[in-house]
């Protein structure tokens, strides 16, 4: 139940900061630590903030004033063992739920940058990665997943 801990405390982190600004955020996007945004977003006024919505567990795009209801609702559920996560059961699962508020964006930029293999990166760039608008002569996914995945290092900066 560790994401839940993690998305949970993010939240505190942004209500700490609107109740210092004395403003509240129109929406909140929580974004795993191991994904990389390979492309700009839409600009905002693209989106329907009506519908919270997600890419996978990768991402979440949130309108602020449900973030606290769809991020913390399950932390203080399992922490408070208002619904148990029963041995054998994932918690991608138990969150499904929250997730089902949600509307799944596979149009979002987005992709997870590690794997346990690099024949698992090379599926989920398949899967997953999109070279928006390229032409024909353009860099396929395939020859672009590696530069923003496991071949990235952010510790040796591209000279």
């Amino acid at each position: 139940a560790e994401h839940l801990s993690h998305r949970a405390g993010c939240m505190r982190l942004i209500r700490t900061e609107e109740a210092e600004r004395t403003k509240k955020f129109d929406v909140v996007m929580l974004v795993r630590a191991d994904v990389s945004v390979y492309m700009p977003f839409k600009p905002y006024c693209m989106y329907s903030w009506k519908v919270p919505r997600r890419y996978k567990d990768w991402m979440f795009m949130v309108p602020g004033f449900i973030a606290d209801d769809i991020f913390t609702k399950l932390h203080a559920d399992f922490y408070e063992c208002r619904r148990p996560l029963h041995l054998g059961v994932m918690t991608e699962d138990y969150s499904s739920p929250h997730h089902a508020r949600t509307e799944e964006d596979l149009s979002l930029p987005v992709l997870v940058t590690h794997a346990d293999s690099p024949n698992m990166i090379s599926k989920i760039c398949a899967d997953n990665f999109k070279n928006t608008g390229a032409l024909p002569h353009d860099p396929t996914h395939a020859e672009l997943c590696g530069a923003i995945t496991l071949e990235n290092d952010p510790n040796h900066p591209v000279s």
